[in-house]
């Protein structure tokens, strides 16, 4: 489930454990005191100062800890979780006077990390304690009320006390409400459905004010939730009497109340008969459409009226043409995301009386299509990886390798390509890259490819320019990535084919080959594809009674095949 934003107010830890006090020289430094006690227990305690969102916390590693704590824990807002670790001092477990530690991450905006170190100082015999971290979610760290954040502090009471203190980065998303339009005037039998925006997963309650007593069903009081894309929508009403209402909605998440939002409208009555003609035919309510797609307002209305719309809620109406009883309006493409269009039919000139009919539908973005790395793709040792594909025109997109965070960000073109560059200088191995699309900071899909880079092919043996006897037969040696076939070509037609083994080598003998100049080529291959790792070595071959030297050729770089030269 998307959380495009998360708020986090604050949240206090308090670790406390039993250590061995130290007893201090006139120079201030401690001797060195070994623990007396193989494990120490320290009672943990996490606080979630947070108004409205609950906090997910997650061990993430632990060193000589027998017992490193819970497994990953939830708190509500303005609660407490508390629980117990117990470390490890045994010899047996290569633990004595080594350092105690727990970390843990927080499941938020870049997901911090916060380590609980305890340790002997070196060259000291005091132990003490430091609270290692980088996030600017930590806003304080004590330990027995002296500031230890990113500071080691020796600890000189039976049970230290540890405090850290969080403060939040992310405010909760608005709550608004789409429709109806305050201040609009809406007539009597037209269905009305609430609608607006507000923190995904969050609860609205919403009701009328001003209602009749005919209409007490859809007055009371209704709660609904809103979805991963940050939409609510309420019931369906029919509007049956004139009259000015207002709509009070109230967002609250785990119980605890956020914020608020009204909108006051006007029921009046229809003035337009029954025989009159107004309908709304483009879009269709609820219909699904593509980026690409051209949307055009539309329907049926008598010549003569006037139709204006209005998207989104704005305040600027849009005209339209009226002809052959239809009216249209302005053909056009809207980002992805929920869209509401509300189409307004003047009853007479100069009158402030509308009927209103108002369309919801959904744009859908396109999908994001990693084409270049294929999944599981091999690649050859490079610099620079340029990732590309195909995702929504106009959209940005992001290029994660290994799903580490940045800040870097792409457009997509107009006819839906993008291409982001990666960094894999000196990297082999598997990787992953993730690229994920958004349209006004909001994510809408992703996709993820995992690839590998080779190691680099090479020929080391024979070196280049070097020379062999002829007539005898030499080894051809290189380096390349365990597992993969390598096929050696000589002079571009006598070939031969070997395996990496598993730390990398790879080696043929070529031909006992006559004095001359040879070329060499080997190619890298995984399951018969070719991943473009490639190596070429110029070979002499002489005879070992001349000491005459020609001048030497290289063949790899002429790309020429093989010459003979004399001796």
């Amino acid at each position: 489930m998307s959380q495009y934003y998360k708020y986090l107010a604050g949240l206090l830890l308090i670790v406390s454990g039993g250590v061995s006090a130290s007893t201090l020289h006139p120079d201030g430094k401690a001797p060195h005191i070994p623990r007396q006690n193989f494990e120490a227990d320290y009672n943990v305690e996490f606080y979630n100062a947070s108004n409205y969102l609950p906090v997910t916390i997650e061990p993430l590693d632990n060193t000589c800890m027998k017992n490193p704590g819970d497994a990953p824990f939830t708190i509500n807002p303005h609660k407490t979780h508390i629980f117990s670790l117990k470390d490890n001092d045994n010899l047996f477990y290569h633990c004595l006077d080594k350092p105690k530690k727990v970390k843990w991450v927080i499941q938020n905006k870049g997901n911090p990390t916060i380590e609980f170190d305890h340790h002997r100082r070196t060259g000291e015999g005091v132990w003490g304690t430091i609270i290692n971290t980088s996030s600017s979610l930590v806003d304080s760290a004590s330990c027995d009320n002296v500031n230890c954040l990113n500071i080691f502090v020796p600890t000189h009471e039976k049970v230290p006390s540890i405090k850290i203190s969080l403060r939040g980065t992310q405010q909760a998303r608005k709550l608004t409400i789409a429709t109806p339009v305050n201040n609009n005037v809406y007539h009597v039998s037209e269905i009305l459905t609430p609608s607006g925006t507000g923190q995904p997963d969050a609860t609205v309650t919403y009701s009328f004010s001003g209602c009749t007593p005919e209409d007490n069903a859809w007055c009371q009081p209704t709660a609904v939730s809103v979805n991963s894309s940050g939409d609510w929508y309420g019931d369906d009403i029919t509007l049956t009497h004139p009259g000015d209402l207002k709509l009070q909605a109230q967002q609250s998440y785990s119980g605890n109340s956020i914020d608020s939002a009204s909108a006051g409208f006007s029921v009046v009555p229809s003035e337009i008969p029954t025989t009159s003609l107004f309908t709304f035919d483009t879009p269709k309510e609820g219909a699904h459409y593509a980026a690409s797609d051209y949307i055009t307002p539309s329907g049926q209305v008598n010549n003569g009226s006037t139709v204006q719309y209005q998207i989104d809620g704005d305040n600027t109406f849009f005209k339209t043409t009226v002809s052959d009883n239809k009216w249209a309006g302005n053909p056009a493409q809207y980002p992805p995301g929920n869209h509401t269009i509300t189409a307004q039919l003047t009853t007479k000139p100069g009158s402030s009386l509308h009927e209103v009919i108002t369309r919801h539908f959904m744009v859908d973005p396109a999908p994001v299509v990693i084409e270049f790395p294929a999944n599981n793709q091999w690649l050859p040792f490079a610099d620079t990886l340029t990732v590309t594909g195909k995702a929504s025109p106009s959209a940005t997109i992001v290029c994660q390798m290994d799903e580490t965070p940045t800040d870097l960000s792409y457009l997509v073109t107009k006819e839906g390509n993008f291409s982001c560059p990666l960094n894999i200088k000196g990297v082999t191995g598997k990787h992953s890259v993730t690229v994920a699309q958004k349209f006004n900071g909001q994510p809408f899909g992703q996709d993820r490819h995992d690839f590998y880079v080779t190691r680099a092919l090479t020929i080391t043996d024979p070196v280049e320019g070097g020379s062999v006897h002829e007539n005898t037969q030499f080894p051809i040696k290189g380096e390349g990535e365990p597992g993969f076939d390598v096929q050696v070509v000589m002079n571009f037609y006598a070939t031969w084919h070997t395996t990496v083994n598993a730390s990398g080598h790879w080696s043929i003998y070529g031909p006992r080959s006559s004095r001359g100049a040879y070329v060499y080529t080997a190619t890298e291959s995984k399951y018969g594809t070719d991943v473009n790792n490639t190596a070429c070595r110029t070979i002499k071959v002489i005879s070992p009674h001349s000491y005459k030297q020609n001048t030497f050729t290289d063949f790899c770089s002429e790309a020429t095949g093989m010459k003979k030269e004399d001796k």
